[in-house]
């Protein structure tokens, strides 16, 4: 193994090393309430591992607003292996992260022959706090999937370069393919790869090449085409698929000018994050202004390095490179396209950050070129930067040991988060806590008054305390700001039961059912979803024994006193505890097929509320 094998080995093992011992506390974590429920801890495909059905299901679903087949298969894989316990699934997250992190090092090692600048952009890509949300997150497998296979689609691109030919196209396409297929962050890709072909590939010729009709860049566009119709058929199916899910926010929640502002203050927000890694939060709320200094300065700063990017790029080229790679693989989830709540978030600088990364590594040996014993000071800067990232992602990680740390940190550091508020709440709710959940459901709804969602859960809360015409408040609240939205109608038909008022509640069951009347089944308890799911009115009912108890009891009772309605109301709710609903919505008055259709929306709740605990 001559000198050269040596240092590549021992720069791998620094990164796997490292990465592993800042990482090192994430197996005893937790699944968290944002998503993982979704993608895992309740999601039956998933949890019953790899089958010939499930993966026909991946390859089918759009389940969670996304087509990302490789994703559901990559976490069918862990269950199988590893089985359905957290730590498997972080295992494989953290795997691919350190892969990527070595094959990062690797590429640019070949590109560039730089040693020290491509080891550094690695080790910054390995140990950045920024990175943790999408490594310690398990519901963000996509990320560091996705990740992993735009490494092997670029570095198969260099072999390409280096040998054209159809065959090694063809193995670029299909990395590129399955990247996208985990995640459709890759739609920038080729573009990327045109800048790599700047800098440091250097295939931009001035003149044309012998024999061709066009100029060099042209043609660097033209063999790309077939990368462009991939990007393309899954730019479009990604962008259907959120529509249709309901992802995308209206113009009217946000008007294109708020979002244009906060894409503009969000590009330097970024850059700040990258050297100022304090504060960071798992949501960051949306503004509700937008200071006009802030704006400006965005502008200013922006604009300001474009042009100086532009100014230097045939001097420093790898200048012009990293910025277009940082403002271009940014741009998808800048937010412009407003998918969620959120202005900003950690995990979409898992790959951009690469692009920032590239200007400081070589342009820092290029400022201080003219200082005395350069390479010791750039060896002691670099390891001082990597020791401190190193020391705050290990305690980041740690913010993610289970979803009360995630949401309390995230109130620390921001401030009217809502969605913080939120889940807590959730995690209060699930724990029976309602006096909490209510404390912190109010404080969401009063931060955020639109958000039906809100009210929703501030309803189910006070219910599950007793405060029933409270919880009808909330629920008739949220009917105000959305009529139509089926949840709030399924809601408050549980409340109008408990109040013995059927024939309204049938009303409400009804509505529910006219909005989205196609639930998928879960396989969720009956118990957990019944027509009354709240703990305290199912706590009499734990056993088959004490149902039919109930049963006998309640029917004896309406064979003589047919217009008991507490006797009616709980022979109901033993009916649908025990999953006869048949007999429950009978005693409603219900016809057969609304019955069947009413069982499917309780069954099938669970399946598409965004924090069912």
């Amino acid at each position: 193994m001559n000198r050269s094998y040596r240092l590549d080995l021992i720069i791998c093992l620094f990164l796997a090393l490292s990465t592993v011992l800042v990482y090192g506390d994430i197996f005893s974590h937790q699944f968290v309430i944002i998503d993982d429920p979704v993608y895992v801890a309740q999601n039956p495909y998933v949890q019953s591992g790899l089958t010939l059905q499930n993966v026909k299901w991946a390859f089918t679903t759009t389940r969670a607003e996304f087509w990302h087949p490789l994703t559901w298969l990559s976490y069918m894989l862990d269950t199988r292996v590893f089985g359905g316990l957290p730590a498997g699934y972080l295992f494989t997250n953290l795997l691919l992260h350190v892969l990527s992190a070595i094959l990062v090092f690797f590429l640019f090692r070949r590109m560039t022959g730089a040693v020290w600048q491509s080891a550094f952009v690695a080790a910054l890509f390995a140990l950045h706090p920024l990175h943790v949300e999408s490594v310690a997150w398990i519901a963000e497998r996509k990320d560091v999937l996705s990740a992993f296979f735009w490494m092997l689609t670029t570095y198969f691109y260099c072999s390409y370069v280096e040998r054209p030919g159809h065959k090694r196209l063809l193995t670029v396409c299909l990395f590129l393919a399955l990247g996208l297929m985990a995640k459709p962050m890759l739609v920038t890709l080729p573009f990327v790869l045109l800048l790599l072909d700047y800098w440091p590939l250097g295939r931009f010729k001035p003149e044309r090449p012998p024999g061709a009709s066009i100029p060099s860049a042209l043609l660097l566009i033209r063999e790309k085409i077939p990368l462009f119709i991939i990007t393309a058929v899954f730019s479009l199916t990604a962008f259907v698929v959120q529509k249709t899910g309901g992802g995308i926010s209206s113009s009217e929640q946000y008007p294109l000018g708020d979002k244009f502002c906060n894409a503009l203050i969000s590009y330097g927000s970024y850059m700040v994050k990258m050297i100022w890694t304090q504060n960071l939060a798992v949501f960051y709320p949306f503004p509700n202004n937008f200071p006009i200094w802030k704006v400006a300065g965005a502008v200013v700063l922006l604009t300001g390095i474009t042009l100086l990017a532009l100014k230097s790029a045939r001097r420093y080229p790898f200048f012009i490179v990293g910025w277009l790679w940082y403002l271009g693989t940014l741009f998808p989830v800048i937010g412009l396209v407003k998918i969620g709540d959120f202005s900003m978030a950690d995990r979409y600088m898992y790959i951009p950050m690469i692009g920032l990364s590239i200007i400081v590594a070589w342009g820092t040996p290029v400022m201080l070129a003219k200082i005395p014993r350069k390479r010791i000071v750039l060896a002691t800067a670099a390891a001082i930067a990597l020791a401190g990232l190193s020391f705050t992602t290990y305690w980041q990680v740690r913010l993610w040991t289970n979803s009360f740390t995630l949401f309390e940190h995230a109130l620390q550091v921001t401030e009217d988060n809502f969605f913080a508020h939120y889940g807590l709440g959730q995690l209060y709710a699930g724990q029976g806590k309602f006096d909490q959940a209510i404390v912190h459901f109010s404080k969401a709804v009063h931060i955020n008054p639109t958000k039906v969602t809100l009210y929703n859960d501030l309803g189910r809360s006070l219910a599950g305390r007793g405060n029933i015409n409270e919880a009808r408040i909330q629920f008739a609240k949220a009917l105000e700001i959305k009529p139509h939205y089926p949840a709030t109608h399924f809601y408050l038909a549980n409340i109008l039961v408990i109040q013995n008022q059927f024939n309204k509640a049938i009303y409400h069951f009804s509505e529910a059912l006219r909005l989205h009347p196609d639930f998928p089944g879960t396989g969720v308890s009956v118990k957990k979803t019944s027509v009354l799911g709240y703990p305290q009115l199912l706590s009499m009912y734990d056993t088959e024994d004490k149902l039919n108890q109930v049963i006998d009891q309640n029917q004896k009772i309406l064979s003589t006193h047919s217009q008991n309605l507490d006797a009616l109301r709980k022979l109901v709710i033993a009916y649908s505890v025990k999953g006869d609903y048949d007999n429950a919505f009978a005693l409603l008055q219900v016809d057969r097929s609304t019955r069947a259709r009413i069982r499917d929306i309780t069954r099938g709740y669970a399946d598409w509320h965004p924090l069912v605990p």
